[in-house]
């Protein structure tokens, strides 16, 4: 015969189902199959039926662009929506009846529950994403193993593409359940590659640059060898005669070896934690981007050589580079947010707002260095992007660094090229293009950069317009 427990919560179950849950209880009181002790578990379970029952006849809430793109497409009540296009797959992420993944795993909670107890439509997501440069930014990553490309504002955070490549096979949220065997036969396959972490290689230089010339070193070096202390150049070849702007321009690693040798661990460490390096400052959301070094007061000097040119205990997210060439533009450092405010669907067919919890405010943290150093990186990373062919007309300025980092003994590296503009008006962008377990440098990442580049340039004035 059935417990009472187990028949009251398959009768509170079937209540809630029905809408009568709240009554029932106090009848069940009054009846005298209920005792006062029992009532905040049976009131716990009532609730957990009642959002179970309104979920169940919910229809998803919509996630749009900033400009009124739809992501996703309105399912049965209770059933995911279907995601619009392949470039929004990994950014909405998979839904099923016990998980969930990206967007819909970090606001599920208004996607999926309509306000009315009864059920409905639940409130829309309207995003800073730009549909048009998100599929740019797809196109530019799909096919080449997994890998990252990401554009957002400089100033205010707003990200306009967030674009990832899972792996050889391209991740479909629509058909999660029937490719979940294949999606997992690759260790690490659904964990979003924006968050992936990995040395950061050269990109690193832009910090050993900042803190020597914070600490006054000799800037000047004469490579006769190819190699210091074990680091060698790209090439095996010898550099010459180098000052700062040739050796960021043909990323001398010897050169920068040898920078970390003439100042103080002390003064590295500064300058990594001016760009958030072990500050848990970096974030995108409310996902903290990773930023960590092992680099301490007490480290051997052989490890303060290999972080000055992105190898060792230093390792970083995808948009932690980005964020370090934003900085350059702009003198400070910016939290990331890629959702702007949901959107609620009155009777009369209009629509209100409401804002995101605080905690998606964007913040801001300046990098506290001398102006003349900040005018020297952008001074030589403005340089380094004109070498790679980055460069706008007008007096937009374009800052850039590539890197290829070394990753265990494969013969892999995972590759960057992040770079960052600002108008004369003040308006500052910055992007990010990664690829791990490449068996390429990092310069096949350059004419990707200039199809993102005339892509911004082209597409940034409207988002002038509504930020």
């Amino acid at each position: 015969m059935m417990n009472r427990r187990l028949f009251l919560r398959l009768f509170l179950a079937l209540c809630s189902a029905l809408g009568l849950s709240g009554s029932v209880v106090l009848l069940l009181e009054r009846l005298g199959l209920l005792d006062s002790t029992q009532r905040p578990q049976i009131e716990a379970q009532r609730a957990e039926f009642e959002k179970a029952a309104r979920k169940a006849n919910t229809i998803e809430g919509a996630i749009v662009s900033r400009d009124g793109i739809p992501f996703t497409s309105a399912s049965e009540p209770g059933k995911p929506a279907l995601v619009t296009a392949l470039c929004y797959s990994s950014l909405v992420g998979y839904r099923t009846s016990t998980s969930s993944s990206g967007l819909r795993r970090e606001f599920g909670d208004t996607l999926y529950y309509a306000r009315e107890e009864g059920g409905g439509t639940a409130d829309s997501l309207v995003m800073t994403i730009c549909a048009e440069l998100q599929q740019i930014a797809y196109d530019l990553v799909k096919g080449q193993g997994r890998g990252v490309c990401c554009v957002a504002n400089a100033r205010t955070g707003e990200v306009y593409a967030l674009a990832s490549c899972h792996g050889d096979v391209e991740f479909d949220a629509n058909h999660f359940s029937q490719n979940f065997s294949l999606y997992t036969e690759t260790e690490g396959y659904l964990l979003p590659p924006w968050l992936d972490v990995n040395p950061p290689g050269s990109v690193a230089k832009i910090l050993t640059t900042a803190a020597a010339v914070e600490a006054g070193v000799d800037l000047t070096y004469e490579d006769s060898t190819g190699e210091y202390k074990g680091i060698r150049t790209a090439s095996r070849a010898p550099g010459g005669t180098l000052d700062l702007h040739k050796a960021a321009r043909t990323s001398n690693n010897p050169y920068f070896a040898v920078l970390a040798d003439r100042m103080s661990l002390s003064d590295l460490i500064r300058a990594q934690e001016a760009f958030g390096i072990n500050q848990n400052f970096l974030r995108l959301g409310t996902s903290i981007l990773p930023a960590e070094s092992t680099l301490t007061a007490d480290s051997a000097r052989s490890e303060a050589r290999l972080q000055a040119i992105g190898q060792g205990g230093l390792s970083v997210s995808p948009l932690t580079s980005m964020a370090w060439l934003g900085a350059v533009a702009t003198g400070e450092l910016t939290t990331l947010r890629i959702a702007d405010h949901f959107e609620h669907t009155l009777p009369d067919g209009s629509t209100e707002e409401t804002p995101l919890p605080e905690a998606y405010e964007v913040e801001h943290r300046s990098l506290n260095l001398r102006p003349e150093t900040l005018t020297t990186l952008q001074d030589v990373f403005s340089e380094t992007a004109k070498s790679y062919g980055l460069a706008l007309s007008g007096n937009a300025r374009v800052f850039g660094k590539t890197g290829t980092a070394q990753v265990g003994t494969s013969g892999l590296y995972t590759i960057y090229l992040a770079f960052s503009l600002v108008y004369p008006d003040g308006n500052a962008y910055e992007a990010v293009l990664m690829r791990e377990k490449s068996s390429e440098m990092s310069s096949v990442l350059k004419p990707l950069a200039k199809q993102l580049l005339a892509a911004i340039d082209r597409l940034h004035p409207a988002w002038e317009e509504t930020t």
